[in-house]
């Protein structure tokens, strides 16, 4: 039975729009069953009826590009919509989180290219039209329409362009120059700063067996809202489910990882006289992220005033995620550990009496333990004495760091879902699976279109294996309400980045003394999205040499959106010029060296100033030792990498890591990036 009683067209239509050309031209919407719809396209006319659900459709025959043209959609109801000015071209979906999100112009420093002001004013391109979708959450089920009063807008203006998506305006910019403006684009932006992949997914792309976890998340949303249950009550059914399988998990699986090695370490590991010597010693780094799930320590030796001694004093860590433990002077002062509601944003203020020590000096040790994703420091340390109304800040610098353990995540499976201020008013919440497909994709499934672009995976890069798989799913399943299997879809690579912290940024030369394998940070993640290369019709651009170590939004769209057009070049346009960017394809020992050969190489590869940067290649052994290496390109093309600290190596890495500081290793003619590697020989 139809719940509609008027007629209507749905949002996602309106004039200066542009329709998929060589596709059926859709125009649908509502009303009462069995009621008449004409439809006129220029002087072609069509008619449907409304189906029983209240769903009717008029389709047009398939139109090649061009236009102005006018549709104009009428009910035997009395009721009429008239859309002009649309045009036939190419429709792109571009979605994801806040990279993609970003503007081309805002007021923002930090969230704006560096001459944004000008592109936007500067727009003037008609042929460009551009569609963004308001940002709505339903875990409810698909939504026929998208939130608020949607406009398709040409790219003509600067009011137009500045809020618009600055990866895909640069897009469609290239897609536009390359094909000498034959082919009018439209730009449908939608997309959600910090958002997973899971909201994004349809309810039937979750695997009943494997994805039990995202159902019973989206599950007990709807029951919340279906129910009526006042939001404490949901929020207390939810954290005790939650705080159940976080015990489970935490007690069973994380706390058993290395029990030894625990308990060593908090025997020794704060005591004042510890000898430090096997420790790494560098800046700690505030807003630096912990590369590991499992337990680091930080140990800092520093100096108070003589008047000092024997005082109260307070140590104020800040936030740090996750939990911790601190010791000064050997002696436990404070812990915050998961007992303590919403652990990883509480500031850590602990009180402790400053003994006198024979030459003043005094050791702070924390252990922090990291139950997912990436910890952090946030803030710097301050120690306080009330008494004399002063304050000693200990600075960033020569810190001792030594990991406790590191656990496999693949053998303890991440960490789940803890009670939190998120499961207030879950409804209201983007981490819901399918609550973001539901308003903000399925409304758009009425039109026909020519593919996607993704950047999205931050806030899923812990998960690189589980990931392959949603992002298989949300593809196939994308692909199907779109009605074709053939629809290509285009993936950001991640690009290089360390610490988001752009308002306070570390030091520049912060990488000189770490070793290879301590900040892999999204290194593996980018490893997984580069396998998408060789999915069926699916793209992968390389951004690695355009990241930012302290800010995890780089200004730099223009290259990001030119490679991603570069690979709907190749996919959807057939350009033979269009090549994905290079990467390694085999590696083989010669002695103490490895070789390395490469495919997509075009006019072949070369060192962006001759010299290779810093830190970018790195030999492993069986012992698992690492060092960094150097690389040469050899005539023939292929590289050869080496390291006299590795003799028998047996892995070989390129930019393998969180933030390669100088990426430079690119191809010829049009400078696109060597994807990053690791190769196991």
């Amino acid at each position: 039975m139809s719940k509609y009683t008027s007629f209507s067209v749905h949002n996602v239509y309106s004039s200066h729009m542009v329709l998929q050309r060589n596709k059926p031209i859709l125009i649908a919407g509502t009303g009462v069953p069995q009621a008449r719809v004409s439809g006129k396209f220029d002087d072609l006319q069509v008619e449907a009826i409304v189906k029983k659900d209240g769903e009717w459709v008029l389709e047009f025959p398939p139109c090649k590009e061009g236009g102005p043209h006018t549709i104009t959609v009428t009910s035997n109801t009395g009721n009429t919509y008239t859309f002009e000015d649309i045009l036939i071209g190419d429709v792109w979906v571009c979605s994801g989180q806040s990279n993609m999100q970003f503007p081309v112009s805002s007021a923002n420093q930090f969230w704006s290219l560096k001459d944004g002001k000008g592109v936007a004013e500067s727009a003037d391109d008609d042929g460009i039209r551009l569609l963004d979708v308001k940002r709505e959450i339903q875990p409810c089920g698909p939504c026929d329409e998208l939130s608020g009063d949607p406009k398709w807008q040409p790219a003509t203006s600067a009011d137009a362009v500045a809020p618009f998506s600055a990866v895909a305006y640069f897009f469609a910019q290239t897609l536009r120059t390359r094909l000498n403006k034959s082919i009018p684009i439209g730009l449908i932006n939608t997309c959600w700063g910090g958002t997973r992949i899971e909201p994004w997914m349809p309810l039937d792309a979750f695997n009943p067996e494997t994805d039990q976890k995202e159902l019973q998340q989206q599950q007990i949303a709807v029951k919340i809202i279906e129910e009526g249950l006042e939001p404490d009550e949901g929020s207390k059914k939810l954290s005790q489910e939650a705080l159940a399988r976080f015990e489970i998990w935490l007690n069973e699986k994380f706390n058993t990882v290395a029990p030894e090695a625990t308990a060593k370490a908090l025997a020794e590991w704060p005591k004042p006289n510890l000898d430090e010597s096997t420790w790494f010693h560098g800046a700690r780094g505030r807003g630096r992220f912990l590369s590991n799930v499992g337990v680091t320590w930080f140990r800092k030796t520093f100096t108070v005033p003589a008047e000092w001694e024997g005082k109260d004093i307070y140590v104020e860590l800040g936030m740090i995620d996750d939990c911790d433990e601190t010791f000064l002077d050997g002696e436990e002062i404070g812990q915050t550990l998961t007992d303590v509601k919403h652990y990883w944003a509480q500031l850590r203020k602990y009180k402790a009496k400053l003994e006198k020590t024979p030459d003043g000096r005094h050791v702070l040790a924390v252990r922090v333990i990291n139950h997912f994703n990436y910890g952090v420091f946030q803030d710097p340390i301050i120690i306080r004495c009330d008494e004399l109304r002063e304050t000693i800040r200990i600075d960033d610098e020569n810190w001792a760091e030594k990991l406790e353990f590191a656990a496999d995540v693949e053998k303890i499976g991440t960490r789940p879902d803890v009670p939190s201020s998120e499961m207030e008013f879950p409804f209201l919440n983007p981490v819901i699976p399918t609550t973001l497909y539901n308003s903000m994709i399925h409304p758009l499934t009425y039109i026909n279109i020519a593919g996607f672009t993704w950047y999205q995976g931050c806030s899923n890069a812990n998960m690189p294996d589980r990931y392959r798989e949603f992002q298989r799913a949300l593809i196939s399943s994308w692909r199907k309400i779109f009605r074709d299997d053939n629809l290509p879809f285009i993936i950001t690579q991640l690009s290089a980045f360390k610490a988001h912290s752009p308002a306070n940024r570390g030091p520049e030369d912060w990488w000189k003394e770490t070793t290879p394998t301590q900040f892999r940070g999204y290194a593996p993640f980018r490893d997984m999205q580069m396998g998408f290369l060789d999915e069926r019709l699916c793209g992968v651009a390389c951004t690695i040499d355009i990241g930012d170590a302290f800010d995890i939004h780089p200004a730099n769209k223009r290259d990001v959106g030119i490679r991603l057009a570069n690979e709907a070049m190749r996919l959807a346009y057939g350009d033979k010029a269009a090549i994905p960017g290079p990467r390694a394809i085999k590696a083989v020992r010669e002695g103490d060296k490895v070789r390395v050969s490469f495919r997509d190489a075009g006019e072949g590869l070369y060192v962006d100033g001759d010299t290779f940067g810093p830190h970018l290649f790195a030999l492993g052994d069986d012992e698992d030792k690492y060092d960094w290496a150097e690389g040469v390109l050899d005539k023939d093309g292929t590289l050869l990498v080496s390291s006299p600290n590795i003799k028998t190596p047996t892995v070989v890495e390129y930019a393998y890591n969180a933030y390669p500081p100088l990426v430079n290793f690119r191809r010829k003619g049009d400078d696109f990036p060597v994807f990053p590697f690791r190769i196991k020989l």
